[in-house]
């Protein structure tokens, strides 16, 4: 791997639930060995915790909250609205029920 920094990536993440999958996401991601990203996940008032969960054990991801009606495309958009808004260069969006593998971001 190259010592020069790549692009800054926001991976963006809309979740409702499914605690137990955004979890094996997020530990599948922190595998992962491009350094140059940002998880943001989009918690639409997950009734199962997630949102708590997550801002309490993974201090690093990002967690946006949605008011329970943003369903997957506005959760999307609020995310990729903040990333943008946070001067990423690029913005990658995917599902929470998705296992990365370590070269993921690198290719």
């Amino acid at each position: 791997m190259s010592d020069i920094p790549g692009p800054n990536v926001a991976v963006v993440v809309p979740v409702y639930g499914r605690l137990a999958k955004t979890l094996r996401f997020i530990e599948s991601f922190q595998r992962v060995e491009y350094d140059s990203y940002a998880l943001v996940i989009v918690d639409d008032a997950s009734p199962d915790g997630t949102g708590e969960r997550l801002a309490r054990d993974y201090p690093n991801v990002t967690v946006l909250r949605g008011n329970g009606h943003l369903w997957w495309t506005e959760g999307t958009n609020l995310g990729v609205r903040y990333a943008l808004e946070q001067g990423f260069d690029y913005v990658l969006t995917i599902n929470n029920d998705t296992c990365v593998s370590p070269d993921f971001l690198t290719h």
